[in-house]
């Protein structure tokens, strides 16, 4: 996958039940990720085997979905501290790995242009995005992307989302959680 880590804002679709079934697309890993030796926290949906790894440094990040096989690697391969963290060469090690090859996918953002009905649900202690099934933990993020859906009549696309993301003058993806999202935990 050459330019992922040019890649701000990377996420998943599909068998995402029906929580995100229009906003992430998946892939198979067909190369060797380039991922520069870095470390990432990591994060998995709930439920799921959906996992993002996080680069502390840029804030930048992406999602695997990984078989049982592979999550059990991805499980001895972790170090232990307050957050959980891999660095990238044992991430693309496991992905070299025979129950992790070819059946791992790489999921990012989908670029639909389909307009939903996308609004603020106004839910204490955090306010999420319907549709996008996303939220801030900082009140200036989440009052900036409003004002973007405001603006389109509350008609907004994924690919209107993606790009919010990736051409903010702020780095907002740094406080950008989901809602099916918790920390990894073996």
């Amino acid at each position: 996958m050459v330019g992922v880590r040019y890649f701000v804002f990377l996420v998943v679709t599909g068998t995402f039940l029906t929580y995100c079934s229009n906003v992430l697309d998946c892939h198979s890993v067909k190369t060797v990720l380039n991922l520069d030796g870095k470390y990432y926290r990591i994060t998995q949906f709930k439920d799921l085997n959906l996992f993002r790894f996080i680069d502390s440094e840029y804030f930048s990040f992406f999602i695997l979905r990984l078989t049982a096989g592979c999550m059990a690697h991805l499980e001895e391969e972790l170090n232990v501290g307050r957050f959980k963290e891999i660095s990238s060469y044992k991430i693309e090690s496991i992905l070299q790995k025979d129950s992790c090859r070819s059946k791992t996918e790489f999921c990012h953002m989908s670029n639909n242009t389909h307009g939903l009905s996308v609004h603020l649900v106004d839910t204490k202690p955090i306010p999420y995005f319907s549709e996008l099934n996303v939220y801030y933990v900082d009140k200036y993020c989440t009052e900036s992307l409003l004002s973007v859906i405001e603006r389109k009549g509350n008609n907004f696309s994924l690919l209107d989302f993606t790009n919010a993301l990736q051409y903010d003058k702020l780095d907002y993806k740094r406080y950008l959680r989901f809602n099916e999202e918790k920390n990894f935990v073996q």
